[in-house]
């Protein structure tokens, strides 16, 4: 009932993750799914944390176990609760005070909890590795295409027909273009962009995974070198679709009463193209104009940077509308298999 579990034990069965450690460092990254119930929070760790670095250590450990002590009963309430769903395993950083302490307080009230065995950094490993073997695994098939010919939405019903995708710009919460932050909260951290990419591989069911063409940087975040070189050497299905539909697609996913970001996104563009472009670009917004912005940013922007040069491409679809270009890709790949 009561063990001290190896990541590679628990990783694919039915438990409930309880994040012990602060929220920063729950923030900057932590297992997928997990609920952050923090010994100590931010300030609480930080003075802590002093204590230990001037060699106070009995000191600093009577204060966390202070700090601790308060929210015990708040935990065991939750814990508990948490029970009736799954079981629930503690972690920390390393595994070591923080999930120790409060795991065998609860094991000491016969709790069914579990302790993960070298905490958030063992998890982080093994994942780093998982998902270098699970790249060399998979034969990926890139959805390539000019900006707003709906290859994103593409990949969301392609998953929804029941087939593996990795939607990598759902993992960096970044749509992967100039003005691919707009309307959305910040982005992960590099290691949670990491994590996000491997919980979605992790669930596939089989080595056949659809994936949009990116480029290496995803806004702030970097793709894996192995897993960019995997899908850019992979086979390619090519997107097109009408001028008037890349129009409609990027003015629904970009414009919604919000000119300020928009513009200062807009700014970020004068280091790559004609200023004046931009400041004219700039009063179109203001004056509502958003058709002719967008003309212009593919136009200037987006389809320069597009080469479809030196590629090869196993099929081409014309996407006016996604779900049925899905169907489409669906029946294609599977009569493609049967030969």
């Amino acid at each position: 009932m009561f063990e001290d579990s190896k990541i590679e034990d628990v990783i694919d069965k039915d438990f409930i993750y309880i994040d012990l450690r602060s929220p920063s460092e729950y923030k900057s990254s932590h297992i997928a799914g997990a609920l952050n119930l923090p010994i100590l929070d931010d300030d609480e760790r930080k003075i802590v944390g002093t204590l230990y670095d001037n060699s106070q250590v009995e000191k600093a450990k009577l204060l966390a176990v202070k700090y601790a002590s308060v929210k015990l009963s708040d935990f065991y309430e939750k814990i508990v609760n948490l029970t009736k769903e799954a079981t629930p395993i503690l972690y920390c950083s390393r595994g070591g005070m923080r999930s120790g302490v409060l795991f065998n307080f609860l094991r000491s009230m016969k709790i069914p909890v579990k302790k993960l065995h070298g905490g958030y950094k063992a998890y982080r490993n093994y994942q780093i590795e998982a998902l270098k073997k699970m790249t060399e695994e998979i034969d990926f098939i890139v959805l390539d295409g000019y900006t707003g010919c709906g290859k994103t939405h593409i990949i969301e019903e392609l998953k929804g027909l029941g087939l593996d995708t990795l939607n990598l710009e759902k993992c960096a919460n970044h749509r992967g273009s100039i003005l691919g932050a707009v309307l959305l909260s910040d982005q992960p951290s590099q290691k949670q962009f990491e994590t996000n990419i491997f919980e979605e591989l992790r669930k596939r069911k089989s080595n056949l995974v659809f994936v949009e063409a990116e480029s290496i940087r995803i806004g702030k975040l970097n793709v894996p070198k192995y897993l960019f070189d995997k899908y850019n050497s992979s086979k390619r299905i090519l997107i097109t679709s009408s001028l008037e539909k890349r129009k409609e697609r990027i003015k629904k996913d970009y414009v919604h009463d919000n000119d300020l970001e928009l513009i200062d996104t807009l700014k970020n563009l004068k280091k790559r193209i004609n200023e004046n472009l931009v400041d004219q670009m700039i009063k179109e917004i203001e004056n509502k104009n958003y058709d002719i912005v967008i003309e212009r940013l593919m136009m200037n922007y987006y389809d320069p940077h597009y080469k479809s040069s030196n590629k090869t491409f196993i099929k081409e679809f014309l996407n006016e509308n996604s779900r049925d270009t899905a169907l489409k890709i669906k029946d294609f790949i599977n009569e493609k298999n049967k030969m």
